[in-house]
């Protein structure tokens, strides 16, 4: 009797044993299954998204540098002149987005810029017409932090970029002070992408590209008492990314990569000395639209050939900046200065971002001080002169 109390416990311990062992199993089976391959594809979209934003940030900062060239010549508020010299400018900037449509960014972006300005004057339909040409190199690093696009988690990713170009622009300032600029710029990215696979694996790729450029904006200033001055503003930016595709077990194209931006706005400032120094106090408030629309490209998994199409980010949207900032100069053309920008309105909601710099600038005299000079050393009247004070001057 009691062998086969004993028996029958021992045959219902071993199947319980068994049943608890298959569950297990099954468990480790269900865990162990590969993951959405598509995980993959958006998880490298993301990363490019640092690749746009930095083409926006340079946009900015292109727009910013002319600026510095007419803030560097104001001289008690009169109408702003190009001084014809070097000058070598550094940047930084910092973006972030707590939610950048269906992601999650932020991205500083650090900039070098050294060219000639107002290198020839051209007088051209009753106005003026002056150019530029200068270098630029720069750096950004930009991190997207895991996220959920259309019911599909995907894991962070991260873009390490080096930018190097060349820009020329030209202004024409004609009656009234209206201003029209233009920027055609030439830009070679290189990024470092890292992104995080289906199975939770890092992952990275670098490639390099190019990027052109053309931008053109309009303004107007107009002067005040008590060296006030206030300028309405209109520009549009065209560009191209030739981004490539990216992966292996899974590869992201992107299919558009043609960039539009367009936004208008009101800028209002004063000037201020502090100890001889003159500064420029200024504020600005501006609409913008990106016509572009989100990131979007095809997702393809190489095994199995399947595909499907991925969208990352924002737009086509119209969002508002608000910036207050400070021009400082510290002699000789030398300007230092900063920028706080709030962005709001559509779904891109961000914190404050900084933007910074420094400009140096040298050269000598203007083309037509020199001009002018060597008409004096020529005429021999004026040589007559120098000889005949000169001797008055050891008497």
């Amino acid at each position: 009797m009691m062998a086969n109390y004993r028996q029958r416990n021992f045959i219902v311990a071993g199947i319980l044993f068994f049943l608890t062992g298959l569950t297990h199993a099954t468990s480790l089976t269900h865990a162990a299954e590969p993951s959405d391959w598509r995980q993959t594809a958006y998880s490298i979209a993301a990363g490019q998204i640092g690749a746009v934003n930095a083409y926006r940030i340079e946009d900015d900062l292109i727009w910013r540098r002319i600026d510095d060239s007419r803030f560097a010549a104001f001289k008690g508020m009169q109408r702003p002149t190009d001084a014809s010299d070097w000058s070598v400018k550094f940047f930084y900037r910092s973006d972030v987005f707590p939610r950048y449509g269906s992601a999650s960014l932020s991205q500083d972006y650090s900039s070098m810029q050294l060219g000639y300005e107002a290198g020839r004057v051209w007088n051209w339909r009753g106005g003026t017409m002056r150019q530029g040409l200068f270098y630029l190199s720069g750096s950004s690093n930009a991190y997207l932090s895991s996220y959920d696009s259309g019911g599909i988690s995907y894991g962070g990713a991260s873009s390490a970029m080096k930018k190097y170009g060349a820009a020329w622009y030209t202004s024409w300032e004609g009656a009234d002070s209206h201003r029209i600029e233009g920027v055609f710029r030439v830009t070679s990215l290189r990024n470092h992408l890292s992104y995080t696979d289906e199975a939770g694996q890092s992952r990275s790729e670098a490639y390099r590209t190019w990027m052109p450029a053309l931008g053109l904006r309009w303004y107007q200033t107009k002067f005040a008492a008590d060296s006030f001055f206030w300028e309405p503003q209109v520009g549009v930016s065209f560009g191209y990314m030739n981004l490539p595709s990216v992966g292996s077990t899974a590869v992201y194209t992107p299919k558009n990569q043609t960039l539009l931006t367009g936004k208008a706005g009101l800028m209002a400032g004063k000037t201020y000395r502090i100890r001889g120094n003159q500064g420029l106090a200024y504020g600005r408030f501006e609409v913008q639209r990106d016509f572009t629309g989100p990131l979007y490209g095809e997702g393809k998994n190489v095994q199995s050939g399947d595909s499907a199409s991925v969208s990352l980010g924002s737009g086509p949207s119209s969002w508002y900046n608000m910036t207050v900032g400070t021009s400082f100069t510290m002699g000789q053309g030398n300007t230092i200065w900063g920028e706080l920008t709030r962005r709001f309105g559509s779904d891109m909601k961000q914190t404050w971002s900084v933007t910074g710099g420094l400009v140096l600038r040298w050269g000598g005299a203007k083309k037509e001080d020199r001009e002018e000079f060597k008409k004096l050393k020529e005429d021999e009247r004026s040589l007559k002169h120098d000889k005949d004070a000169n001797k008055e001057a050891k008497k």
